[in-house]
């Protein structure tokens, strides 16, 4: 099993839903840099804003792959539908 970040969901229509990012794969990387825990996942991205793209590496079945993510603002719970 590879050390990253394991996706247990996607929301539909997220960043992560449109760029791809499926249920199952493991985030190893954003730009570049080695991503192990949820933690350092939340700091990475806290270095980039609304708009900007990014790469996440992810493992998918054995396999590293790059997917290109397109940030978007975060939505409060209590303002989803």
């Amino acid at each position: 099993i590879p050390v990253g970040v394991y996706v247990r969901a996607v929301v539909e229509g997220s960043a992560a839903d449109l760029a791809g990012i499926r249920v199952g794969d493991v985030i190893i990387a954003i730009n570049g840099e080695t991503i192990t825990t949820y933690e350092e996942l939340n700091k990475a991205r806290d270095n980039y804003k609304a708009g900007d793209a990014i790469t996440i590496t992810v493992t998918r079945n054995g396999q590293d792959m790059d997917i290109k993510l397109i940030l978007q603002e975060n939505v409060p719970a209590e303002n989803k539908n």
